[in-house]
């Protein structure tokens, strides 16, 4: 039978660790892992003017352990309605000459097809593609901020 030596250290180490600090950890660990996935999105997405290449992002929660990775709207409240919105059509050049207030709703539109239009997967395929690089994104990084933080 092998013993592990120096655990019980360790795990006083790590129990001194702040909720605040150990939270920060897990929200960076979550950013590196969606990396990955966001960049093999990209590159699977059905490329016209690039518009949609620019919209898809990763964001992270403030108030949860979370990491959304999906496409950008704009989104615009429905006046009484709380809670509700409904997608920002109206697009607006901006003096720099870029688009403003611009969506890609018709992500859904490739993503899954339409009756007219076959589909052309590129969320879910990306996704499987970079799953596994993605949790050994999470873990490296959980691993160097957990061994710098009991040093």
């Amino acid at each position: 039978m092998s013993k592990i030596h120096g655990l019980a250290e360790l795990t006083a180490k790590l129990n001194t660790l702040s909720d605040k600090a150990g939270k920060k950890a897990v929200q960076k660990a979550l950013g590196a892992g969606a990396k990955p996935i966001v960049k093999e999105i990209r590159r699977r997405v059905p490329k016209d003017t690039g518009f949609l290449k620019k919209q898809i992002n990763a964001r992270k929660s403030r108030s949860q352990l979370l990491v959304q990775i999906g496409v950008r709207l704009a989104l615009k409240p429905v006046r009484g309605d709380q809670g509700a919105y409904r997608i920002h059509q109206r697009a607006k050049i901006s003096p720099a000459g870029r688009l403003q207030n611009a969506n890609a709703f018709y992500w859904y539109y490739l993503e899954f097809g339409t009756s007219k239009m076959p589909a052309q997967p590129f969320m879910q395929p990306g996704f499987d593609a970079k799953k596994d690089d993605a949790l050994d994104a999470i873990v490296d990084s959980l691993r160097r901020d957990v061994i710098e933080a009991v040093r």
